[in-house]
């Protein structure tokens, strides 16, 4: 199974960025093989888990079930960001507001438990984003900046409370990944737990 962990976003927010998105194909067209993300897809990656074996399945979700966290997030889409962070960008997403510090121990306890079961920790520094667009050939930052610019008004976007993540496997066809659901797992207050 191709595997990842995620949080979900609510309707609402999907949508608020699918007209962010469309701000973006309006000022992005040309010659960059851009791959958009569909609005159901949206979601913030906390670890990518690559293919697990199914049995290694149940020892993988009992580890999840022992992350600590520090209770749910509020968050927001609140700007435009490029990977690599410097320009031009390969990548183009929403970069989050608030509770950002619970998702990144989040993403830190994730590692820790996944390590313990021999999946290596990813060694990039690790941002909470949406996803946006893939660009084959680097988005040029005059591309960027008009999007910025017709995105302003929009932003930031309404507020969501993430109370959970969820393990996602990642199932490639020739329309597109289909994410599903395999287990979920509730963002406790650790100190509550304990």
């Amino acid at each position: 199974m191709r595997l990842f962990i995620a949080i979900e976003l609510p309707d609402v927010v999907r949508q608020h960025i699918a007209g962010l998105v469309r701000k973006g194909q309006e000022h992005c067209r040309g010659r960059y093989g851009l791959s958009w993300v569909r609005p159901e897809k949206f979601h913030v990656t906390v670890k990518f888990l690559g293919d697990v074996s199914d049995d290694r399945l149940p020892a993988l979700c009992s580890a999840l079930g022992e992350v600590a966290t520090e209770g749910p997030a509020v968050l927001r889409a609140d700007r435009l960001e490029g990977f690599p962070p410097r320009r031009p960008s390969r990548v183009v997403a929403m970069g989050l507001a608030g509770d950002v510090g619970r998702v990144n121990y989040l993403h830190r306890s994730i590692e820790e438990h996944c390590a313990r079961l021999g999946i290596p920790p990813d060694g990039r520094l690790y941002r909470p984003h949406i996803t946006l667009v893939r660009c084959r050939e680097p988005l040029p930052a005059d591309k960027r900046d008009a999007w910025e610019r017709a995105a302003g008004p929009l932003l930031p976007g309404p507020e969501f409370v993430a109370s959970e993540f969820v393990l996602m496997e990642s199932r490639l066809k020739p329309e597109g990944a289909q994410y599903i659901p395999v287990a979920r797992f509730p963002l406790r207050d650790r100190m509550s737990t304990q």
